[in-house]
């Protein structure tokens, strides 16, 4: 994935053409008269002609945020229909997130940086999340609904799992000093957390970080069917296997042989074991993540989701075969 530095000024303007009223007639979401209406409470009361035509049932969330997007000239997102990338959900903290009012949803080919806004005349919000990242900000246009749904889930995955690191003892100055440096690199232990409070939210039995290129591909086991879920970059990757060492009590300074651990996470209150093994390939470091969850187990044959006239028969053939 390309990285390059970006400053401040060299960041995109958001140019405004028409009129946001204009706009959203000329698209057909509200006819003139509701939004001369609309203008003249706006005038009067102070508040924005977009947020009025959404109290008056007079136009849909989505539909503001695509005549916005039009209006700017940028894209409209459905985050309800789009997986953001963790590793750019993860690429600044919350608190940034919350007080820029923006969140990193992903990135384009050239390496810059998916920005959801809802207001994309932000400039504060792009700018200092450039300044955050080194990356250029390409912002796209979001509902405020979804918008404050990614920010909740964001804090959410940030808080969701609780859990105690062990760290081996006794180490030699050299491992000491990589272990510290790990342990430090706040961005790295989030975007871990968040990987694997998400697989165990979307019912996955594995979680696999496969080298390719440089990067990691992550990828989720769910019932039985292998989807990526993100690409971490080159200059990562080395952490995250790292971190994932940490957590499982392995030894962070071998990299040539296979090894083999575990770690106990607690989520929601309760207990989930994952097993772990990571494995030396020409690419490099790969880590597979099996997680066992035994509040997830199938307790009954109807707890495995088989139709009535399916688990009638298997119970017939159990009968039989205990008489």
């Amino acid at each position: 994935m390309a990285t390059y530095t970006q400053t401040k000024a060299a960041q995109p303007r958001v140019r405004p053409g028409r009129l946001l009223g204009d706009v959203i007639v000329e698209l057909g979401f509200c006819d003139r008269d509701g939004v001369e209406q609309a203008v003249h409470e706006a005038r009067a009361s102070g508040r924005p002609m977009g947020q009025l035509l959404l109290e008056n049932k007079l136009l849909h969330p989505h539909q503001l945020g695509i005549a916005i997007a039009e209006r700017f000239g940028l894209k409209f997102v459905d985050l309800k229909a789009v997986e953001p990338d963790l590793s750019a959900l993860n690429i600044i903290p919350e608190d940034a997130m919350q007080r820029l009012d923006a969140v990193p949803i992903g990135f384009r080919d050239d390496g810059s940086l998916i920005v959801a806004m809802v207001d994309p005349r932000n400039l504060l919000a792009t700018d200092d999340i450039a300044m955050l990242t080194n990356r250029n900000v390409v912002p796209v246009v979001v509902t405020r609904e979804d918008l404050d749904a990614l920010l909740a889930r964001s804090d959410r995955m940030s808080k969701l799992i609780e859990h105690e690191e062990v760290e081996p003892e006794d180490e030699v100055a050299a491992h000491e000093a990589v272990l510290e440096e790990v342990s430090d690199d706040g961005p790295t232990v989030k975007l871990v957390r968040s990987i694997i409070a998400q697989a165990i939210s979307q019912g996955a039995s594995d979680v696999h970080f496969d080298p390719l290129e440089g990067e990691l591909l992550v990828r989720y086991r769910v019932d039985g069917i292998m989807r990526d879920v993100t690409h971490i970059p080159a200059r990562q990757a080395g952490r995250v296997i790292s971190r994932i060492k940490i957590l499982s009590e392995l030894d962070i300074s071998e990299k040539r042989a296979a090894q083999d651990g575990r770690m106990s996470l607690n989520l929601d209150g309760r207990r989930i074991d994952i097993r772990v093994v990571t494995v030396p390939l020409v690419s490099g470091e790969s880590a597979v993540l099996r997680v066992l969850d035994p509040g997830d187990t199938p307790r009954s044959l109807g707890d495995l989701g088989m139709e009535d006239a399916d688990l009638q028969r298997v119970e017939r053939a159990l009968r039989r075969a205990a008489a």
